[in-house]
């Protein structure tokens, strides 16, 4: 699986790093490539928010993208690599838990 985060500050690199490996770890056989954007965003009332991009490959060749804003960095970071887990779940049918017989 390669990985990619890109952040004009290292820290928030590393940290947003963390995360992306804690997330997707579980699912490491089923991805090619993540590449995660970290971007500052302004809201129309001029409210300073974090965007936080996915885009990733799948094995199959499925593409992914999915898109967080939130005032928080991290918040907009864990949700965003939540929704990504559930979605490479969902495209190739991993249970968490299997159904019994």
């Amino acid at each position: 699986m390669f990985t990619r985060v890109k952040s004009e500050d290292p820290e928030v690199r590393q940290r947003v790093e963390k995360v992306m490996l804690y997330y997707l770890t579980s699912v490491a056989n089923s991805v090619e490539s993540v590449t995660v954007t970290i971007e500052d965003v302004s809201d129309r009332l001029g409210v300073s928010l974090r965007r936080c991009s996915v885009d990733g490959v799948l094995v199959g060749g499925d593409r992914i993208a999915i898109v967080e804003t939130q005032s928080d960095l991290m918040l907009a970071v864990t949700r965003a690599m939540d929704r990504c887990l559930r979605t490479i779940r969902r495209r190739h049918g991993a249970r968490r838990y299997p159904r019994s017989a």
